[in-house]
């Protein structure tokens, strides 16, 4: 589950998390040439380039041939300006130079929910994680006894051991908790 802390909510309290709203950005978050080229128009892409270029080249490199452009951050929101400012041209598409605002959307809308979940659907949910957490902890300790087990076996010296000795030893490594011996070697 996404939930922070969920095996000590219930369900109720995991849905009244998830109808909680948040604040997130909305848009693409980066901005490339090539999204300009295709949903705008090739000369405002190439526009855009040359006045980021005129600003900031590192950040003309993303946006042409790059990751492109993180529009979150403020650094970018101070070139969007200079940008905008510098090419009167481009001031019809100021709001794809900042593409990034805040909306407000419930937790789940982000959690890939398709919609709102229901608090059976909760419950359901936290029944299935908490049953891969309890297996998830039950093999982390079987495969520590099984390194442990290993680890003593691997060190037994048998010669001076008979076959019955060298079974106890081995039945008390298996019996053990944590696979190391009980008894000693």
């Amino acid at each position: 589950m996404q939930i922070p802390d969920w095996q000590d909510k219930t369900a109720e309290e995991c849905l009244a998390w998830l109808l909680e709203t948040e604040q997130v950005p909305s848009g693409r978050g980066r901005l490339t040439h090539d999204w300009v080229a295709k949903e705008i128009d090739l000369d405002v892409a190439d526009a855009i380039y040359a006045a980021v270029a005129a600003v900031s080249p590192p950040t003309a490199l993303r946006y042409n041939v790059g990751s492109g452009i993180d529009t979150s951050s403020s650094t970018w929101k101070e070139q969007a300006t200079a940008v905008a400012a510098a090419n009167p041209a481009l001031a019809a598409h100021a709001e794809v130079l900042r593409d990034f605002e805040i909306i407000t959307r419930p937790r789940w809308a982000g959690l890939g929910y398709a919609v709102e979940p229901t608090l059976d659907q909760i419950a359901k949910e936290r029944f299935v994680a908490a049953t891969r957490a309890e297996i998830a902890a039950r093999l982390r300790k079987l495969t520590a006894k099984s390194n442990a087990v290993s680890g003593w076996l691997d060190i037994l010296d048998t010669s001076g051991m008979t076959p019955d000795a060298v079974q106890s030893y081995c039945d008390d490594l298996l019996g053990s908790d944590t696979g190391n011996p009980t008894g000693g070697q």
